[in-house]
């Protein structure tokens, strides 16, 4: 068997596996994340969206959640939905700048101006003496 075709066997293998799992844990937060990214690298944004918030309703409370749907709405194209999301990630201590800074999922938000008002309100730079 090819090495490309024993890969696309392995994604299907784990990608049935987290679907198991989760039929069984909704909310176990770590297969959430690894389903939700094999979807994302196939497109299915929906389906992204869906565990996530299956994964948000088990855990209101986790800023990780909150961002993983930020990251779903902005490939989605909802800016509006994105950023708020974002928001509730930070108010729950979300504060990994660098992730924010690089993530591709977030690219469709990046540049907008509420993003830059984000990362202003909770990223403050600090004051630089002369």
């Amino acid at each position: 068997m090819k090495k490309s075709s024993r890969s696309k066997v392995n994604l299907v293998y784990r990608q049935e596996l987290y679907e198991r799992i989760l039929q069984r844990a909704p909310d176990f937060p770590e297969v959430c994340q690894q389903l939700g990214q094999l979807y994302a690298r196939q497109g299915r944004y929906l389906d992204c969206l869906r565990i996530d918030q299956n994964w948000r309703r088990a855990r209101p409370q986790d800023p990780l959640a909150y961002y993983n749907l930020a990251c779903d709405y902005a490939l989605l194209h909802d800016p509006d939905m994105s950023l708020a999301c974002l928001e509730i990630a930070f108010l729950l201590g979300y504060r990994d700048r660098r992730q924010l800074e690089k993530d591709p999922e977030l690219e469709n938000v990046r540049g907008h101006p509420r993003f830059r008002i984000l990362l202003r309100r909770y990223f403050p730079q600090p004051n630089r003496r002369r």
